[in-house]
């Protein structure tokens, strides 16, 4: 072949091979474009979203269309914070279930696609404004004129019943009393009016955040007003009673209270009617994020029409704010926080009937109100659109009604029962000693029992069983077949520079399994104080699925002689002259324990049946469910297991199984999970005996090849 004719060959090969090329470019580009795939290959996960994340965005996508969209002015941010929350939005929006976008309010564009974002909620939403406006006309109608009832009946009522007072040391107390009325139902009278002719005028004045009036905060102040004057009259009807029924003053006096009593119980429950009216008016969430709109900045989720909508504070979204083991504040990971943020925010418009979590407990004061214990597990459950309540059982024998949180009541219920210290003695004449706070408990869990409530218990050491006597708290759950062993406290011994030390913590790894619960907690390390074994036998009453296990241990054993241990401060422990030690014979020193379990009572979820244990108590509050740590730069849970059991104990009990999964605040440090035994041991002989015959075959084959 001449020269000439191999280099046109050449030059038809390159031509041939350019051309195939860029077909082959073309292809994948349009295979690309219409079936797109990312691929994840980051330890922590950080370009994939969490598991509860895609079951929310499932659901969102089974009830209609989910709109994310960010309103921030960018030159404010931080490129890299903006940068983190824009990845996120992008999974959400090559998810396909959502659709998901920025507005940057620092443009004129930016600008007008906000004002057009105002005018689509305010119009989403024209219906129920309506709904609210006429409800506050309504109830300023009732309220003008239970004032004008005070006014023109009530208080000249009361003087006529002054005037037919005869002398006497007694009829100069009454008149007294009968002229303060008068004037206080003057004076309430006039509040009525006052209120009245303020939610008039609240209807023909827009807001200054949003076009339409400011209905949410003047429905609150014509409520209040109300429901004060409502009290006021309560108070007067007694009296009225009291005097009619006294043998003060003629048969004409006592008759004529009577009749006034009657008039204004009637206007007292006018106001009450009016009052309600307002109290049961579907939440506007337009007026409920106004503010937030009104600075131009937030981060909301729409959901379909019917749904609600939801608003996230751009600064906790850019820069969140944790508490780290130190008790320090750091910023947290905005990359997760934001992904946790939104699919939060994502869940609380798709389900109404989102959960309320009672803590039920026996101490003399209220609990719920501590920042130290609930501030983090507050906000997070509020995220959620969970609400947390309170059962002061000791000084409640019926569960609280909560019809402020609940006027259908058609949100489900989850008891978060805190088992009490049996040991701890009455710190003042006002508060009840160990046993006797253990005793509310058990009556109030007796009860949630027998109504087949769902009940999340989280139990502690008794000193009860010691003395021989019953656990209040542990024996309800005997006559389903599971026994709290409060009187054992599991503890472990761990060697440190000096010597063995006593442990009272355990961190326990929840391993995967069928339960919905196991799936959300698996490979999380969960932090319990003071655990307690829990056992069960096998009947039809109830089935039990083991959630938290201590294996065995040498180091680890069941303490029946733990009241001295346990009566001890901390720090002077070491110091204890006879430390607690395993004893054969009368200690439990045959693992595994189970400190953790779900138990389903027969008929499933019908009036739920649902019940968790969990063999500790404290798990779940700020110290330990929301402490955070950096670990390698990256800000994550000390103990995510936590606040994931937590969640998922709570969405078990509530019968919201399909909300489940691990959140993205779980993933943010990637975590080791122990390998199972046959897994481990298959590794080992394909590490020691399979390199070397995999390196043989290998040689032989080349072997049989060249010949």
């Amino acid at each position: 072949m001449s020269a000439a004719r191999r280099r046109m060959a050449g030059a038809g090969g390159a031509a041939l091979l350019l051309a195939l090329g860029l077909a082959a470019a073309a292809v994948v580009g349009a295979v690309g474009a219409r079936y797109n795939v990312r691929l994840d290959v980051t330890s922590a996960g950080e370009q994939r979203l969490a598991p509860r994340t895609l079951a929310v965005l499932e659901q969102a996508a089974a009830l209609g269309e989910v709109e994310i969209l960010v309103a921030a002015d960018a030159a404010s941010l931080e490129p890299w914070a903006r940068r983190a929350v824009r990845d996120v939005l992008e999974l959400f929006e090559h998810s396909g279930r959502v659709r998901a976008g920025e507005i940057d309010v620092g443009s004129a564009e930016g600008q007008a696609a906000y004002g057009e974002l105002l005018g689509r909620l305010i119009e989403r939403e024209r219906e129920g404004i309506d709904l609210h406006i006429a409800a506050v006309a309504a109830a300023a109608a009732q309220t003008e004129a239970a004032g004008a009832g005070l006014e023109q009946r009530v208080a000249p009522g009361l003087l006529a019943l002054r005037d037919l007072l005869g002398e006497g040391e007694q009829s100069a107390a009454v008149r007294s009393g009968l002229e303060q009325w008068a004037s206080l139902m003057r004076a309430a009278s006039a509040r009525l009016s006052e209120a009245a002719r303020a939610a008039r005028a609240a209807l023909a004045e827009p807001d200054a955040a949003l076009p339409i009036p400011p209905l949410e905060r003047h429905e609150a102040a014509l409520r209040q007003a109300v429901n004060e004057r409502a009290t006021e009259l309560d108070a007067l009807v007694e009296e009225l009673e009291a005097l009619g029924g006294s043998g003060v003053g003629s048969e004409g006096l006592r008759s004529g209270a009577e009749s006034l009593g009657r008039a204004a119980a009637e206007i007292r429950d006018e106001l009450a009617r009016a009052a309600d009216g307002i109290a049961r008016l579907p939440r506007l969430d337009v007026l409920r994020i106004a503010t937030a709109l009104g600075a131009s900045e937030i981060a909301l989720v729409i959901g379909p029409p019917g749904t609600g909508v939801a608003g996230i504070d751009i600064g906790t979204l850019y820069e969140p704010d944790v508490v780290a083991s130190d008790g320090t504040r750091i910023t947290g990971d905005v990359r997760f926080q934001a992904e946790e943020l939104l699919a939060s925010a994502v869940s609380t418009v798709l389900t109404a009937a989102k959960p309320i979590v009672v803590l039920t407990h026996g101490e003399s004061a209220s609990i719920l109100d501590s920042t130290e214990y609930f501030a983090g597990v507050g906000q997070r459950m509020a995220r959620r659109g969970i609400d947390l309540a309170e059962w002061q059982a000791l000084h409640e024998p019926e569960p609280p009604e909560l019809r402020e949180l609940d006027p259908d009541g058609a949100r489900p219920r989850v008891y978060a029962v805190l088992a009490p210290d049996s040991s701890g003695a009455a710190r003042s004449p006002d508060e009840a000693p160990g046993p006797e706070r253990a005793a509310a408990v058990g009556r109030a869990l007796q009860r949630l029992i027998d109504d087949r409530a769902a009940v999340l218990l989280s139990v502690i050491p008794s000193v009860l069983p010691s003395y021989g006597e019953t656990d209040p708290v542990a024996a309800p759950l005997a006559a389903l077949g599971v026994d709290v062993r409060t009187g054992v406290m599991l503890l472990r011994r761990e060697a440190s520079a000096r010597a063995q030390e006593l442990r009272t913590e355990f961190e326990v790894v929840p391993g995967g399994g069928g339960h919905a619960i196991l799936g959300a907690t698996s490979n999380l390390p969960t932090l319990l104080s003071y655990p307690v074994p829990i056992e069960w036998s096998g009947g039809s009453v109830a089935s039990v699925t083991p959630l938290l296990t201590v294996e065995a241990s040498a180091d680890a054993w069941g303490e029946t002689q733990w009241v001295r241990l346990w009566q001890t401060p901390r720090e002077q422990r070491p110091l204890l002259p006879e430390r607690p030690g395993p004893d054969e014979g009368v200690d439990d020193t045959e693992g595994p324990w189970t400190v953790g379990a779900a138990v389903e009572r027969a008929g499933g979820i019908a009036r739920t049946g649902r019940i968790v244990v969990v063999g500790s108590s404290g798990w779940f509050f700020d110290p330990v469910a929301a402490r955070y740590q950096a670990t390698d730069g990256r800000v994550a849970l000390a103990w995510p297991g936590n606040a994931e059991l937590f969640e998922a104990a709570v969405l078990w009990l509530a019968g919201q199984d399909e909300l489940i999964a691990q959140s993205a605040g779980a993933r943010s440090t990637p975590l080791v999970g122990p390998i199972e035994p046959g897994r481990l041991r298959a590794l080992r002989w394909g590490l020691v005996a399979g390199l070397p015959l995999l390196t043989l075959g290998v040689g032989v084959a080349w072997r049989v090849v060249r010949g």
